[in-house]
C-alpha cells in the first residue's frame, strides 16, 4: 500500500495520538492501583498503541482484566489532591473526595456522662491532626468550601466554583 506524503503525515499524527492515549491509560491505571497493567512501563504501552490502535486496545483490556492489584495500593487513597493555589478558584470536588483530610468535627457531648480525667504520667497528650493547607467542605455549611491554612479556617470561601470572602467570619470566630 502506497501512501502519499500528506497521507503519511496524517497516519503518523494518528499513531502519535494513539501512543499518547495508551500512555495516559497506563498511567491512570498506575495511579488507581499502584502499578501499570502487567507491570509493563507506560512508555511501552504507548509504543504498542503507536504501532496499532486495535492491538494496543485489546492487549490493554486483557492486561487490565488480568492484572492482580495489591489491596494495600488500592487503599492508598488515589483521591488525595493537593490544595488549590491561594487566590484561584479550583475544580469542584465532592466532599467525599476530601473527607478525612480536614480536622474532624467534635461529636456532641452526652449530658450526664463524665469524661475520664487523663493521667499525664500514663496517657500521653493527644497529637493534633495535621492537615495541609487546602480547600475543604465548609464546616459552617454556609459555603461549598473554606480554605484551611494548616492551622485554622480562614475567611476565604468558595461557592459554585467562585472564590469569595466571608465578611462575617471574624465575628463568628469570636462567638465560638
Amino acid at each position: 500500500m502506497k501512501l502519499s506524503g500528506s497521507e503519511t503525515v496524517f497516519v503518523l499524527i494518528l499513531a502519535c495520538l494513539f501512543a499518547v492515549i495508551g500512555y495516559r491509560l497506563s498511567e491512570n491505571f498506575r495511579r488507581l492501583t499502584g502499578k501499570t497493567p502487567w507491570g509493563m512501563p507506560s512508555f511501552l504501552w504507548g509504543f504498542i498503541w503507536f504501532l496499532s490502535l486495535l492491538l494496543g486496545l485489546v492487549l490493554y483490556l486483557i492486561a487490565r482484566a488480568t492484572t492482580k492489584v495489591d489491596p494495600a495500593a488500592r487503599s492508598a487513597s488515589p483521591t488525595v489532591r493537593p490544595g488549590w493555589p491561594s487566590g484561584t478558584p479550583g475544580p469542584a470536588q465532592s466532599g467525599s473526595a476530601l473527607h478525612g483530610r480536614y480536622p474532624a468535627r467534635v461529636p456532641p457531648s452526652d449530658e450526664g456522662l463524665e469524661a475520664p480525667v487523663p493521667d499525664p504520667a500514663r496517657d500521653p497528650p493527644p497529637v493534633p491532626a495535621v492537615s495541609p493547607p487546602m480547600w475543604h467542605p465548609d464546616p459552617s455549611g454556609e459555603f461549598d468550601y473554606r480554605w484551611w491554612d494548616g492551622q485554622e479556617w480562614t475567611s476565604n470561601v468558595a461557592r459554585g466554583g467562585v472564590q469569595l470572602h466571608d465578611p462575617n467570619y471574624d465575628q463568628r470566630k469570636r462567638q465560638s
